[in-house]
Order: structure tokens, then C-alpha cells, then sequence
């Protein structure tokens, strides 16, 4: 991989998991918490010793004008302009060119999705901040600049050989500050600081690695625990053409209605099953179908085991209302359609694979606490909307 496809990649996929919104996640996910920048140090003597010496670089004054408030905290240019930056190329890759300023629905539409994402990304740094405070976290202290601090000096040495410039050649490139990446990097540290004080509480957070047998149990008999297959088909999915040098690109193509009509007709065909193995069957024939969207298909009928946040609203409420091997009606959300069908809790896999678990369900209790402070928290400013269009098309 060249440095300039690495850069890109850096930036695209690992930042973007630290601020990835939190409302709801798809189905798969093994974990949700502590993603953060995972870089090695060349030694952990010369990276201590480097990022002592690599101070904060300070916002030029574009980059800290005051764009809006979160709560008691002032929210800068340059976070809000990267954020713009990463979603409106998430939604252009989804629906192709946009007109960011036109008066279509198509536009409206794809100015209100990237506003919705840009806020959720703002908020989420700022509700791990409320919830250290909450906790009893400080979130100020010179030990947490230091492991930040170390965290860059990683990225310098094991993404730009230990060369500065290249970092920040690289923040240049993808409309980052230096003082929004430290930002990121600090929410990351403070998220994991605030698991690890709510496992050694043991209040909200009842089970950890001491207790996996209790754990192992409450997962077989306790309702919170969910457990399923499904079969997915995507709205929105990528295709191929040739264009006029007939070389091959990907596009992104509305397939709703055909996929839609896809859905209807395997649940027919799987609810004129006459019992639950032929029912099995039936289903197992439609996973890991045509429609392979990383995270999201499934490709064998292993079962999945879930708590209340993880899925998509939509996925969790027909779940919830089905008894074992019973298939729900299609379900629809915001980016496909799901059949879902409730699986029998597997004791001797729960027991093999209770770490797993364990850490899922550690996840989605964080993620519930994090949610509601989100409810409690808005992005303030007299017109997000405005700001955001003038950005697109400056």
C-alpha cells in the first residue's frame, strides 16, 4: 500500500470508527466499545520519550471559531468541517452526485441524513465527557494529555516513520487539526476508563470475567439476552458497469422495490413450512443470499446473541415478539429489510464463547448509558442546516 492509500485509510476507517455514531449499531457487531487508534510503538521507551517532546499544535483562528454549543461545552470549526467532510462522502457514495444546494426532495434528503450524522458524531464525544464527569472521571488530568500524547507519537512512528511532517501532511490532507484528533484520541482513553469503572463498580454493569459461570446462566435464562438469524436485503446496494472506455466502476443503485419484492416472496415460502426443520431449511437456502453487505448478512445460520441497543430498533421489537423458530413478518429499517427468525439459547456454546459475550453485553450496557445522556445533550446553533449547506458548497 502506498503512503498516500495509507493515509487515506487511516483517516477514513479508524478515526471514523473512534467517532462512528452511536444510536444504533447493525447486526454482527461483536464489539462496540474501545475501537480507538490501534497502532503499536516501535519501544515503549523511545515513544515515551518522543511524545513528552510532541506538543499540541494551536487551532488557527478558522479553526477555533465557534460554530455551536454542546451543553456547556463550545463546539469549533474544524471538528464540525471534518465531520461535514467524512459524511458528505459517505452519502455521495451512497446516492451518487448530489446537488448540496438544490430544492429537489433528493437533495433535502441528503442534506438532512448528513445532518443527522454530523450531530450525532458532535454529541458523542461530549456524552463521554458528561458521563466521566458523572462518574467521577477526570477528564483534565496530565495523564490522559501524556496517553494522548503517545497515541499520536504511535501514529508517527508506525504510519509516517517517525517523521512529524507526515503526520502532519497527513491532518492537512484530510481536514483534520491536530487539537480535533487529540480530542478523538482523548474520548477513546476516557471511554475505556469509564467501562473499566463501571465493570469494578459492579452496579450497572453486573457481570465481568470473575463471574462469567453467573454471567453464562443469566445469558440461557434471562429474556434480556436475545438470540436469532435473519435474512437481510439491503435498499441500497453497489453495481457494476463499464463506462465509456469500457473500463469497469461501481455505482451505488436504489434496488428497494426489488429487493422488497425479494423479502416477500422467502417468507412465504419459508412460513409453508410444515415444521421447524423444514422450516430451517427453507431459511438456511435464503442466508448469505446475493446481497452481501459486510456486518449486516449473514452467511451461515449460526445464531446471534443480543441485547436491547445493539440492533436496529425496528429488528429488536419484532424479535422480541417472537417465541423459538418463529419468523417475524418483513421487518423494514432505515437501510433494508430483515426476516428474522428466533433461535433456541445453545447452552455449551453460550459457556464456549462466554468472553465474547460477555464483552458484547458489556458494550451494549454502555451504550444504553450513553444513549440516554445523548437524549439529555443537543448541538446548539441558530441554523445547523444553513451552516451545513454553506459549508457543502463554499
Amino acid at each position: 500500500m502506498d503512503k498516500n492509500n495509507q493515509v487515506t485509510q487511516l483517516s477514513r476507517e479508524e478515526l471514523k470508527e473512534i467517532v462512528k455514531k452511536r444510536k444504533k449499531k447493525k447486526a454482527l457487531i461483536v464489539s462496540l466499545v474501545a475501537i480507538g487508534v490501534m497502532l503499536t510503538a516501535v519501544t515503549a521507551g523511545l515513544l515515551i520519550w518522543n511524545a513528552v517532546r510532541l506538543k499540541p499544535i494551536k487551532r488557527t483562528e478558522e479553526q477555533a471559531r465557534v460554530v455551536g454549543q454542546v451543553g456547556e461545552y463550545d463546539i469549533y470549526y474544524d471538528e464540525f468541517s471534518y465531520l461535514v467532510g467524512i459524511h458528505r462522502s459517505d452519502i455521495e457514495n451512497k446516492y451518487g452526485e448530489v446537488d448540496w444546494n438544490g430544492d429537489s426532495e433528493a437533495s433535502k434528503k441528503a442534506v438532512n441524513e448528513l445532518t443527522a450524522a454530523v450531530l450525532r458524531d458532535i454529541e458523542q464525544i461530549y456524552v463521554v465527557l458528561e458521563l466521566c464527569e458523572e462518574h467521577g472521571i477526570k477528564t483534565d488530568e496530565r495523564k490522559i494529555n501524556k496517553q494522548v500524547n503517545e497515541k499520536i507519537q504511535s501514529v508517527i512512528d508506525t504510519s509516517f516513520g517517525g517523521e512529524r511532517d507526515g503526520y502532519y501532511d497527513w491532518l492537512e490532507k484530510n481536514n483534520l487539526s491536530d487539537a480535533y484528533y487529540r480530542l478523538v484520541c482523548k474520548m477513546n482513553i476516557l471511554e475505556e476508563q469509564l467501562l473499566e469503572k463501571l465493570i469494578s463498580d459492579g452496579d450497572y454493569i453486573k457481570y465481568n470475567i470473575d463471574n462469567r459461570v453467573d454471567f453464562s446462566k443469566y445469558v440461557s435464562e434471562n429474556d434480556e439476552a436475545m438470540c436469532s438469524v435473519h435474512i437481510y436485503y439491503p435498499k441500497i446496494y453497489k453495481k457494476y458497469t463499464r463506462n465509456e472506455d469500457g473500463q469497469i466502476v461501481s455505482y451505488m443503485a436504489d434496488v428497494s422495490a426489488q429487493t422488497k419484492a425479494e423479502a416477500a416472496e422467502a417468507l412465504t415460502e419459508i412460513r409453508a413450512a410444515k415444521n421447524n426443520d423444514e422450516r430451517m431449511e427453507i431459511f438456511n437456502k435464503f442466508v448469505g443470499n446475493k446481497y452481501m453487505v459486510e456486518g449486516i448478512t449473514m452467511e451461515t445460520t449460526d445464531p446471534i446473541y443480543f441485547w436491547e441497543g445493539l440492533m436496529d430498533d425496528e429488528y429488536e421489537d419484532a424479535a422480541e415478539e417472537l417465541g423459538e423458530y418463529q419468523v417475524s413478518d418483513v421487518v423494514e429499517t432505515e437501510d433494508g429489510y430483515y426476516i428474522i427468525m428466533c433461535m433456541p439459547k445453545n447452552t455449551d456454546y453460550i459457556k464456549a464463547n462466554a468472553d465474547t459475550l460477555l464483552s458484547r453485553y458489556q458494550g451494549a450496557k454502555l451504550l444504553s448509558l450513553e444513549n440516554k445522556m445523548a437524549e439529555k445533550l443537543s448541538f446548539k446553533c441558530s441554523d445547523i442546516s444553513a451552516l451545513i449547506v454553506k459549508e457543502l458548497t463554499k
